[in-house]
């Protein structure tokens, strides 16, 4: 099983973690979750769970922001699947 969490920094800037192989979705999503959140100001989202996107935990992830632009968010999220 594979998940992709994501949270931001103090400043900002978005933190990522990313598991796979786990052997439970659920220990998939804890370990991404935890590991994300250790380099993150706030508890991090999951918004992907095997390959699957969460459209409601990216969106509340979003707006967790303090107000952080949907559209800026979008473009880290794409900026941390793709390297670029």
């Amino acid at each position: 099983s594979t998940a992709f969490a994501l949270g931001f920094d103090a400043t900002g800037n978005v933190r990522s973690w990313v598991t796979w192989n786990e052997s439970t979705i659920g220990f998939a999503e804890e370990t991404a979750r935890n590991r994300c959140t250790q380099n993150s100001a706030a508890r991090c989202a999951v918004v992907m769970l095997n390959g699957q996107f969460r459209e409601a935990e990216f969106l509340a992830w979003a707006q967790g922001t303090n107000g952080g632009n949907l559209g800026r968010m979008r473009m880290a999220f794409l900026r941390t699947r793709t390297g670029r």
